[in-house]
């Protein structure tokens, strides 16, 4: 995920310096600013190689601070979603051999169904995903994108029977 942007100017900026922060506005990339941002850096990848496969995903990690809202869990939400939505304009754009793997939505909503998911392992750290959640998707993604000999895209149940 990504947590907010520093815009000088209305410009989004990278590299802010500490004289600048007085003139710096903070705020989460809307889902059309991070396609664009998406797609300039697919069309720059392919200008290297055309037919360069590209996989979207968006991670399953929450962020583990925030600076701007009161609550880390609204700023996580706020900034998956944006990507999510992101990675679909993506997708709709038309560009060739672009894919999605939906290793989000495998642990944000599969969990509920699973038991834990974060923090197995290591009960302090609750952002660390547990081993047989990264396996499982590690496998799917394997087992979809490099076993099978139909690869209709990029989309596919996660988890192995």
């Amino acid at each position: 995920g990504v947590g907010f942007s520093a815009f000088r100017h209305g410009t989004l900026t990278i590299g802010v310096q500490r004289h600048q922060l007085k003139d710096v506005a903070w705020r989460i990339l809307k889902p059309q600013e991070h396609a664009d941002h998406i797609i300039a850096i697919i069309q720059t990848a392919r200008k290297l190689n055309p037919s360069l496969p590209i996989l979207l995903s968006v991670s399953p990690i929450p962020i583990s601070g925030s600076f701007t809202h009161e609550s880390v869990m609204v700023t996580d939400c706020l900034s998956k979603s944006s990507l999510r939505i992101a990675a679909e304009i993506v997708l709709e754009s038309g560009l060739e051999n672009v894919g999605y793997w939906p290793a989000f939505e495998a642990i944000r909503w599969l969990s509920a169904h699973c038991g834990p998911v974060f923090g197995v392992e290591d009960a302090y750290d609750h952002r660390h995903l547990a081993t047989r959640f990264a396996q499982a998707i590690t496998d799917s993604f394997v087992e979809f994108n490099y076993v099978r000999e139909e690869n209709d895209g990029c989309v596919g149940v996660i988890g192995k029977s």
